[in-house]
């Protein structure tokens, strides 16, 4: 079997998400992913009234599945991170319906959050995703994971991350 490529990954994830192929068939995994910058391989913009103008337009949902691919983890879980059921998800990529401008600011919230995760773990993908799954003992015992519904719980986890990155108590 030759390397998977980005496309055969997202065709995967785009798979699983819509129902056509069992999550149970493929496995997707990240022990070897290393990334820097999340938003441009997402190609989503970096400047903030660039992003709002680009959330308010309506972000495709298949940046939900590159996403997926870009982690190597399961749609189940990037969706709970952005706060959109994975149903959902799959109905709007069937329809070619945009994200809510709602979901679109959640998902941009999320993407930073991981871009300073990732960063914590410099590039490591799978040790950043375990991170964000344990309880932190910055966050009362909470996981970040958990808090990353709204700006400011994404913001909290950017905080943590960049505190414990450079050094600085929280």
């Amino acid at each position: 079997m030759g390397p998977t490529t980005f496309t055969t990954i997202i065709n995967r994830a785009h798979m699983e998400t819509t129902g056509y192929m069992n999550r149970a068939n493929h496995a997707l995994t990240a022990s070897s992913s290393s990334v820097t910058d999340v938003l441009a391989s997402l190609d989503m913009p970096r400047n903030r009234l660039a992003a709002h103008q680009h959330i308010v337009a309506g972000v495709s949902p298949e940046v939900v599945i590159k996403l997926v691919a870009l982690l190597g983890s399961d749609t189940r879980t990037v969706c709970a991170m952005i706060g959109i059921h994975r149903d959902e998800l799959s109905r709007q990529i069937r329809r070619g319906v945009h994200l809510s401008p709602a979901q679109g600011d959640r998902l941009y919230w999320v993407v930073l959050a991981l871009e300073a995760v990732i960063s914590l773990y410099n590039g490591d993908i799978t040790k950043s995703l375990r991170w964000l799954t344990r309880p932190a003992w910055g966050f009362g015992g909470e996981r970040p994971a958990e808090v990353l519904t709204s700006p400011m719980g994404a913001q909290a986890v950017i905080d943590l991350a960049g505190g414990i990155e450079h050094g600085v108590p929280y």
